[in-house]
C-alpha cells in the first residue's frame, strides 16, 4: 500500500460521523505528521475535542491526553506526567489555552521547538505525535502570548453544523463511529522514516514564486508572519506533497497556506483571496510584461527604419461661401461654384449636377444650370461636359509620410528576432502543456485540499495559453507589415497623425 493510499484509508475511517469537520480532521493529521501544532477556535459544543480523540486512532498505540488549562497549571499536569516523568499520551489536547500562565507558556514553547522541557535538573522528553490547542477566542493582546501564537502553525475556525442533512445525521447518530484502533495505523517506525523523507521534498520555482507573492501581500496588509513561521509552512507543504505521493510541492499544496497566516479571524476572507490570487497569477509563471516590451521595441525599431515623417507644403481645396468649391475656368460667369457635397459624390460616371454663382446683390449663392460632371484627373479638378476644369486650391503647412522598404540584411535580422521570439513562446507553451499533463492529473485528488480549487489553476493555464496565442499573432502581424512595405510618399491629412507599425 502506498503512503497516499494508507493516508486516504485512515482519513476515510476517522472522517466517519465528523459532519463538516472532515477538513479540520485532515489538516490536523497533516499538521501532526509535519510535527506542527494546531489551534482550533470555536464556541463551546462544536466538537473541537472530537478531533484529537479521533486523531489518536491514526497512530499505533497512541493515547490522547486532554487538559483544561488554568493560570496556576504546572508542566507535569500539562502533559499528565506520572511519578517517573512519563507522559500519559502522545496526542495532547489543551483546552482553553489562553488561560496559560507564564510557566505553561514557556514550557509549551520549549516542547514545540524540542519536544522536551526541563523540570529542575531533569530533561523530560515528550513523545508528542500531535499538539492541539483550543479556545473560544483569539489570544488576548498584550498578555505575552505572541511567541506561543506564532509557533502554533495551523489555525482553524470551527463552527456549528450548517447543512441541514448533516445536522439531522449528527443528532440522530447513535454514538461515536470510531471505537477501536485502525488496523493500518501509522507506526512509530513509519512516523520517523516519513519525517526524514519529508525533508527531501523539492520546492519548484513556481511554488517559490507563489510564496513570494503571498509574503508580499502579508506585508502590504500588515499581517505579521515570522521567518520561522514561513519555514514551518514550507515543512507543512512538503508533508502534504509526500503524503500525496509526490516528490515535490505543487500548487494545490499552496492552498494550505491560507490556514497558517491569519492572525485574526476577520482576516480569513482576505487571506484566502490573496492566496488564491497568488496561485492563479504566479503558479505557472510567464513574464508577459517582458514579452510585450520586446514586441514594442521591435515595432519601434521597424518604424524608425521604414517610416519617415517630414514637413511639407500640402495643396488642399479651398472652400468658398462656406459650402462650395470655386471653379477657376468655369463654363461661364454664372456657373463658378459647385457644392462640396456634390463634389464628394463624384465618380468616373457623369451625373447631372447644378452649378451656380455668388449673387452679390442678394449676398447668396444661386444655382443656375445643370451639367454632366464627373471626377477630374486630379483631386483638384472636375470634368464638365467632358472638359476638365481646375478648382481653387490653397497651400497649407503639413506632413509627408515616406515609407521605405527595409534593406534585405535588416529584414534578415528582424526575421531572426521573430523566429527567436516564436521559439520562446513555443517553449512556454510546451512548459505549460507539460505542467498540465504532469500535475493537473492529480490536482483534484489532493488529500487535504478541496478539489474545486483546481479550477483556479486550470483557468489560469487556459488564460496564459490564450495570451501566448495573441502574442504569436501580434508578432506574425508585425512581420507581415515589414514584409509588405513599399517605397512610397503620402501626404498626410493635417487633421490626423501618422500611424506607426
Amino acid at each position: 500500500m502506498s503512503v497516499k493510499e494508507k493516508i486516504s484509508t485512515l482519513l476515510a475511517y476517522v472522517h466517519e460521523g465528523m459532519y463538516e469537520r472532515e477538513e479540520a480532521m485532515a489538516l490536523t493529521l497533516l499538521a501532526s505528521l509535519a510535527e506542527e501544532s494546531v489551534f482550533l477556535m470555536g464556541p463551546p459544543g462544536v466538537a473541537k475535542s472530537m478531533i484529537p480523540r479521533r486523531l489518536k486512532f491514526a497512530y499505533t498505540g497512541a493515547a490522547v491526553f486532554e487538559y483544561l488549562v488554568h493560570a496556576s497549571g504546572t508542566p507535569d499536569e500539562l502533559f499528565g506526567l506520572d511519578d517517573k516523568g512519563n507522559a500519559k499520551g502522545s496526542v495532547f489536547f489543551l483546552n482553553d489555552i489562553w488561560k496559560a500562565g507564564p510557566v505553561i507558556q514557556n514550557t509549551l514553547l520549549r516542547v514545540l521547538n524540542e519536544k522536551s522541557f526541563r523540570q529542575g535538573d531533569l530533561e523530560i522528553r515528550i513523545p508528542i505525535k500531535a499538539l492541539i490547542v483550543s479556545a473560544n477566542t483569539l489570544p488576548p493582546r498584550n498578555q505575552g502570548f505572541g511567541a506561543l501564537w506564532d509557533r502554533i502553525l495551523v489555525r482553524l475556525k470551527i463552527d456549528n453544523i450548517q447543512d441541514r442533512r448533516n445536522f439531522d445525521a449528527m443528532i440522530c447518530a447513535s454514538g461515536a463511529a470510531v471505537q477501536q484502533e485502525i488496523p493500518n495505523a501509522i507506526t512509530d517506525e513509519e512516523y520517523q522514516a516519513w519525517s526524514r523523507k519529508i525533508d527531501g521534498i523539492a520546492i519548484p520555482q513556481n511554488v517559490l514564486n507563489v510564496l513570494h507573492s503571498i509574503r508580499d501581500c502579508t506585508k502590504q496588509h500588515d499581517i505579521y508572519v515570522s521567518d520561522c513561521r514561513w519555514r514551518k509552512i514550507v515543512r507543512l507543504l512538503r508533508t502534504a506533497a509526500f503524503l500525496n505521493g509526490r516528490d515535490e510541492i505543487d500548487l494545490m499544496d499552496c492552498f494550505l497556506i491560507k490556514h497558517c497566516i491569519w492572525n485574526d479571524d476577520k482576516q480569513i476572507p482576505q487571506v484566502s483571496q490573496f492566496v488564491d490570487s497568488a496561485i492563479e497569477n504566479y503558479g505557472v509563471a510567464c513574464n508577459f510584461a517582458a514579452l510585450n516590451e520586446e514586441l514594442a521595441a521591435l515595432r519601434a525599431e521597424i518604424a524608425a527604419e521604414t517610416v519617415f515623417i517630414k514637413d511639407a507644403k500640402i495643396k488642399v481645396l479651398d472652400p468658398v461661401c462656406g459650402d462650395y468649391y470655386e471653379i477657376l475656368n468655369p463654363p461661364n460667369a454664372y456657373n463658378t461654384l459647385i457644392r462640396i457635397t456634390d463634389y464628394n459624390k463624384l465618380t468616373d460616371v457623369n451625373y447631372l449636377i447644378l452649378l451656380g454663382y455668388f449673387n452679390s446683390a442678394h449676398q447668396r449663392v444661386d444655382l443656375v444650370n445643370s451639367y454632366h460632371i464627373r471626377k477630374g484627373s486630379s483631386p483638384f479638378g472636375i470634368f464638365i461636359e467632358d472638359k476638365e476644369h481646375k478648382l481653387k486650391i490653397t497651400v497649407q503647412e503639413g506632413k509627408q509620410q515616406i515609407t521605405k522598404k527595409p534593406h534585405p540584411k535588416v529584414e534578415e535580422i528582424w526575421d531572426a528576432r521573430i523566429s527567436a521570439f516564436l521559439q520562446d513562446t513555443k517553449g512556454i507553451k510546451e512548459e505549460i502543456e507539460q505542467y498540465r499533463t504532469k500535475n493537473l492529473e492529480h490536482q483534484r485528488t489532493n488529500l487535504f485540499v478541496k478539489p474545486e480549487l483546481a479550477n483556479l489553476v486550470e483557468s489560469h493555464i487556459t488564460a496564459m495559453q490564450n495570451q501566448i496565442l495573441r502574442l504569436e499573432l501580434d508578432v506574425k502581424d508585425i512581420q507581415n507589415t515589414y514584409k509588405t512595405i513599399k517605397d512610397e510618399e503620402v501626404m498626410l491629412d493635417p487633421s490626423v497623425s501618422a500611424s506607426g507599425i
